[in-house]
């Protein structure tokens, strides 16, 4: 007989009133080898009755500073707390407790200590504790306080004016804390950690603290917070250093910003065995990186140090670093490396490693090594930008030495050098005029080319192609135009078949009388000649000769090219019964399957007519069926005079033009959720009253809702447009000129859209925007007015921030065209300003960006006439990519010793005088560090500084300077001579010689692509390797298998003897061992020259993903009352991951009713899915995993029964 065990009953109503909700889980526990027991009993485990695990969740609501002493409960905060007095105000007095706030603030008054706290003071186990989803404000000693609470999670939270420290973690392991911004406490760090174990920080921003943004710290004598990661956060700005780790090991830091601080970006006090890599430190007033009491075994790599002040790295006492390995990084410092101690004898940290292959932070180069040395105040003079590299290898011929103090020495014996040769012969230069991801319908297709040389006549084009449906056809001989160094080259490809669409792609290849080789990359495109799919209509779509209340019709359809081209976009058409044609066309699509809708709106009562076509990237259109709806009267008001408009949800429609009017605040618009719709009639004031349309709310601000269209707005004393406190508005289609004062003004109103609006000529500013935040602007002319033509403004301790201004056109004002004050992380994007006193002015504005822009012809006197203005301390604003030509006085102004920080670079200047600087600020820029990008002006494949023109041909920087080595680049900076002593250069001007003769090279493009899943134990590699000049010797593969053999420079086999030629390689993966594996390709040509490809990475899995049911799943031959909910667990080891899990529910007369789910997590996966609302019968369902690698399992296919009669109610004993 079995040992059945006897849960006593708990009576129906104390239970209900007891808790919220109520969880069953079922735990299957897997072994060492990833494998799941079923039908595991207690029997296995030494007991005689099966494992049955019963977690109750109580829900909890707050709204008051609390204790919360209910272990396993969620505590919901329904409210924020504010200005509170009381300390502790969210006491966690026991375990397993989650606090959710629901984006509710937890405000303190300054004064009392804590916001949350919790602390163990038992010998009780307590920990399992999750914060989350909290603002937490104003509290003296911590906003958050966690202390010897083991397993604990934080995340979702923004702390903020702390006078202490934002949140201080004691003695609590496996801690996580994530999603987290910390900003302005005032009197110590952003986070502060002591003595806490296998920690996760990962997403933080900590910014302007009073010390360090982020403290990790151990005891005094033994290292606490061991294997610790801090992963994916930013630190800026803080008063002490960015991240500080003291008395602790095994720290794993990975992609952090840590810039702008007032002392080290990173300080490692006796940090052992810790990593630094792919990390930003920059701009730092002390040091970037600072090592000081021994920090041993430290691995700095591959990360930016730059523009730090006192130094890029320091070696503090005592001991400094020790056993360091330092390599792969980019310094870029006036001081680079400050050694006072580079360790006790015998201990001294290496500056490189030994010469591997590898991907440089930067620099052209294979082989890793030391570091790459600049000097970004020397104007390209530090180590590694001028030391001799006779063989053209990457690397110095010397050694940096690093002499400091006079007795200590270290070295980088493998410093980066900027002389890299890539052996690579003559260039043929092939550009396609059928662009790369072309789209073609017809089944002729013309292909053209121009091939050009710079020395010898070109000989051949050829062409290879693969059609969908059929093999490569290759180097068909293409037809020249001539016989010279530049041909065109054409070929007419009639191979396309109509039953096979899809992609199809091709190259071209070319060569000159000297035999010398090139081709362009392998291009792309999509054949499609057939229409999109049938569309259909959703269910949000009304139905045909329905008849519907809403004066609205929300047409939606759902509409696919299958493996065509991609839906380019829907036409919306919709037709009154008068025959009045609506039309709108939705230009914004998504590739593949689309899902759209369009609202029309304020329609009056009437029969309408509406369809919907779909065109594809070919050409290729289909409509769906036109059907009839009938819109019976809805909520719509007609106005015709001035009015107040206080009906929430309702469409008001001015339907004549009110003129001449006397009445202030004509329309006032009270209520919320409210569209003013004038129907292109016009507001008329008589230049005395004082707004034509206005809505105000209280200082706290409203989320008002107002859309205002279709209106002229004239003659208006104060404002044409007033809001005020009023958030998520719409104003579009306006036309607001010829008022006395402003044309539209709005004061803290944010989240709201300004679209397609045209004002001009009012009296004072166009636009004046105060104090305002999240706001969008796009399409917008301010032409003409007496001021200002946009002006975005904060004040005080409230800044307008976090605005976007697109397609501003300010033409003719008599003040500045745009003006930004006291604004900060604004953008302004392809911006037109013409003829304004000033085109655009900065004024204590910071982390503005100003890009895209064309600034041309300013007018007036004074110092103060200028293309772009910068005055009153501009902080760390990136003005790029803009054109500014033909000022009256200069290009561009800075007037203040407090501008810092700005990046200046990637301009075209084209003024009579382009600058004029009067104070310059420490660390504000010209010029960026030289790298890969797209000109705004002149040829050139790099980026850095700008360029310097003068409309008039005199004193034309750019155009007339040396530029020995045609990079584009001219050899001298450009000084840039303010008033008095105030001088600051562009170290890297653009000249206008540029030789685009680039050497040969060896290419080398994997047909199996990077991330790729194999789940075949036979993987082929292929790949194709040429030479302009000499013959591909030999073609390697290097492989590193799941098992962790590494097999190094494995021959390929080579088709033939060429310049060009296709290499392939078998390898045979191991069904015993699954994972991720490694490979790339190399070759050498005749002259030994050698090319690599990086480093690419797939996944062998070979084995079906484990999946089973779990928790409430129903048993198999059950009964269930109305819905059948079904769990499943599922992962994948060490495969590429679960990729999806399809639930399938078969009722008994053989309907379908399957759902697919989309949505991952890699690795353990676990996911439930109910089915609602079964009438009576039995079912049959299952779960299906498939992993990436097209891998699948199923579980067992279970029958339950649903019985929709209510259930006996019984009492007694439960199994």
């Amino acid at each position: 007989m079995r040992n059945i065990p006897r849960i006593k009953p708990i009576p129906v109503v104390s239970w209900l009133a007891a808790i919220s909700t109520i969880a069953l889980t079922i735990f299957f526990f897997p072994n060492a080898f990833g494998q799941s027991y079923s039908n595991f009993t207690s029997r296995e485990a030494g007991l005689n009755t099966p494992l049955l695990n019963v977690t109750y969740t109580t829900s909890i609501s707050i709204s008051s500073c609390s204790t919360l002493d209910t272990p396993g409960a969620t505590y919901n905060l329904t409210a924020s707390i504010t200005n509170s007095a009381t300390s502790y105000c969210i006491n966690i007095s026991t375990n397993n407790i989650t606090l959710d706030c629901g984006g509710n603030t937890i405000d303190g008054n300054d004064v009392a200590t804590y916001g949350i706290w919790t602390t163990n003071t038992s010998a009780k186990n307590f920990g399992n504790v999750t914060i989350q989803n909290c603002k937490l404000t104003d509290w003296k000693n911590a906003a958050i306080y966690l202390a010897a609470m083991d397993n604990s999670t934080l995340r979702w939270l923004n702390v903020s004016s702390s006078a202490t420290n934002g949140i201080r973690v004691i003695n609590s392991n496996n801690t996580i804390i994530e999603h987290i911004r910390t900003e302005y406490s005032s009197g110590s760090r952003g986070i502060d950690m002591a003595v806490s174990n296998n920690f996760l920080l990962n997403n933080i921003t900590s910014y302007g603290n009073g010390a360090d943004g982020i403290r990790i710290a151990g005891t005094s004598g033994a290292a606490g917070n061991s294997q610790g990661r801090v992963i994916n956060s930013t630190i800026l700005y803080n008063g002490g250093r960015g991240l500080r780790l003291d008395t602790l090991f095994n720290v794993y830091i990975n992609n952090l910003n840590s810039s702008h601080n007032a002392l080290a970006g990173v300080d490692f006090i006796s940090a052992d065995g810790s990593v630094l890599i792919n990390s930003t430190i920059n701009h730092n007033l002390r040091e970037g990186i600072a090592g000081s009491f021994g920090a041993d075994k430290i691995n700095i790599s591959n990360n930016r140090i730059e523009n730090n002040s006192w130094a890029g790295i320091s070696h503090q006492p005592t001991f400094g670093f020790r056993n360091a390995f330092i390599y792969n990084n980019f310094f870029n410092n006036s001081v680079n490396v400050n050694v006072s101690n580079v360790g006790a004898a015998g201990t001294a940290t290496a500056y490189n490693f030994t010469k591997v292959n590898g991907t440089r932070v930067y620099g052209a180069g294979a082989l890793l090594g030391g570091n790459y040395w600049a000097n970004w105040t020397g104007g390209g003079q530090g180590f590694s930008q001028t030391c001799a590299d006779a063989n053209f290898d990457g690397f110095c011929d010397t050694a940096y030495t690093l002499n400091i103090n006079g007795t200590i020495t270290t070295a980088d014996y493998l410093p980066y050098s900027d002389n890299y040769d890539k052996g690579l012969p003559s260039f043929v230069e092939i550009p396609a005029t059928l662009a790369n991801s072309s789209n073609i319908s017809s089944i002729t297709t013309y292909f053209n080319i121009t091939a050009f040389d710079l020395t010898t006549n070109i000989s051949t084009c050829f062409l290879s192609l693969q059609v969908p449906g059929a093999a490569w056809a290759t180097n068909f001989t293409m037809t020249n135009d001539n016989r010279g160094m530049n041909v065109t080259c054409n070929y007419t490809s009639a191979s396309f078949n109509p039953s096979f669409q899809g992609a199809f792609f091709w190259k071209f290849w070319a060569n000159d009388s000297s035999s010398n080789h090139n081709e362009t990359s392998l291009l792309g495109g999509v054949f499609d000649s057939k229409a999109p799919t049938p569309m259909n209509y959703t269910t949000l779509t009304p139905d045909n000769a329905s008849s519907i209340s809403s004066t609205s019709i929300v047409v939606n359809v759902t509409s696919s090219d299958g493996s065509g081209t991609g839906v380019a976009n829907l036409t919306f058409t919709l037709t009154n019964i008068t025959g009045t044609d609506m039309t709108e066309l939705n230009r914004t699509f998504i590739y593949g399957f689309y899902n759209y809708s369009l609202n029309f709106t304020s329609l009056a009562s009437g029969t309408y007519l509406f369809n919907v076509t779909a065109t594809d990237y070919a050409g290729n259109k289909n409509t769906t069926e036109r059907r009839t709806v009938t819109i019976a009267a809805g909520t719509s008001i007609s106005i015709s005079s001035c009015t107040t408009l206080d009906s929430s949800d309702a469409t008001y429609n001015l339907t004549s033009s009110i003129t001449d009017s006397a009445t202030s605040y004509c329309i006032n618009i009270s209520a919320n959720n409210v569209t003013l719709d004038c129907g292109g009639n016009t507001i008329d004031g008589n230049d005395i009253a004082d707004w034509g349309i206005w809505t105000n709310r209280s200082a706290a601000g409203e989320f008002t809702n107002i859309t205002i269209q279709n209106c002229k707005i004239t003659d208006w004393d104060t404002e044409g447009i007033y809001l005020g406190n009023a958030h998520n508005n719409t104003l579009r289609w306006l036309n607001v000129s010829s008022n006395p004062d402003q044309g539209i003004s709005a004061t803290n109103s944010n989240n709201s859209r300004y679209e397609h609006l045209d004002v001009s000529v009012n009296s004072l500013r166009g636009i004046r925007i105060n104090t305002a935040s999240n706001n969008v602007f796009s399409n917008i002319t301010t032409n003409g007015n007496g001021a200002d033509g946009f002006y975005l403004a904060g004040a005080s301790g409230r800044l307008a921030t976090y605005n976007i201004m697109t397609n501003i056109t300010a033409i003719g004002n008599l003040q500045r065209g745009i003006r930004i004050d006291t604004a900060n992380s604004n953008t302004l994007n392809n911006a037109t300003i013409y003829y304004n006193s000033i085109g655009l002015s900065l004024i204590v504005a910071d982390f503005n960006v100003v890009v895209n822009s064309t600034i041309y012809g300013t007018y007036g006197g004074g110092g103060g006439s200028g293309g772009i203005q910068m005055a009153f301390g501009d902080d760390s604003n990136n003005i790029s990519n803009n054109a500014i030509v033909n000022t009256t006085l200069h290009g561009i102004i800075l007037e203040s010793s407090a501008n810092t920080k700005n990046i200046i670079s990637n301009n075209f200047f084209n003024n009579t005088r382009n600058f004029n600087i009067t104070f310059f600020g420490t660390g504000t820029s010209f010029n960026t560090t030289q790298q890969n990008g797209t000109r705004i002006y002149s040829a050139g494949t790099q980026i850095g500084g700008n360029f310097w023109a003068n409309w008039t041909g005199n004193n034309d920087f750019s155009k007339d300077c040396a530029d020995a080595d045609w990079d584009g680049f001219c050899d001298a900076n450009y000084t840039l001579n303010g008033t008095g002593s105030v001088k600051v250069a562009d170290y890297l001007p653009y000249s206008d010689e540029y030789d685009k003769g680039v050497p040969s090279f060896v290419e080398i493009p994997a047909t199996i692509g990077n991330a790729s899943n194999v789940s075949s134990t036979t993987a082929f590699f292929n790949i194709t390797a040429f030479d302009a000049t000499t013959d591909i010797s030999t073609c390697f593969l290097s492989i590193q298998n799941p098992s962790g053999i590494s097999l190094s420079n494995v021959t390929m086999t080579k088709n033939l003897v060429s310049t060009n030629v296709t290499c392939n390689y078998t390898n045979s993966f191991n069904p015993l061992q699954q994972g991720a594996f490694l490979w790339k390709f190399l070759a050498n040509d005749s002259s030994n020259n050698w090319n690599q490809t990086s480093l690419f990475s797939g996944v062998f899995d070979s084995i079906a993903p484990f999946v089973d049911y779990y928790s409430s799943t129903p048993a198999n031959a059950s009964t269930s009352t109305g819905s059948i909910l079904m769990n499943a667990t599922s992962n994948d080891g060490s495969g590429t991951g679960i990729a999806n899990l399809t639930f399938t529910l078969t009722n008994i007369t053989g309907t379908d009713m399957t759902e697919l789910n989309r949505t991952f997590i890699y690795g353990f996966h676990n996911y439930s899915l109910n089915f609602t609302s079964l009438a009576s019968g039995t079912y049959l369902f299952n779960v299906t995993a498939t992993d990436f690698a097209g891998n699948k399992n199923t579980t067992e296919r279970r029958t339950t029964s649903i019985s929709t009669a209510p259930p006996a109610q019984t009492s007694g004993e439960t199994i």
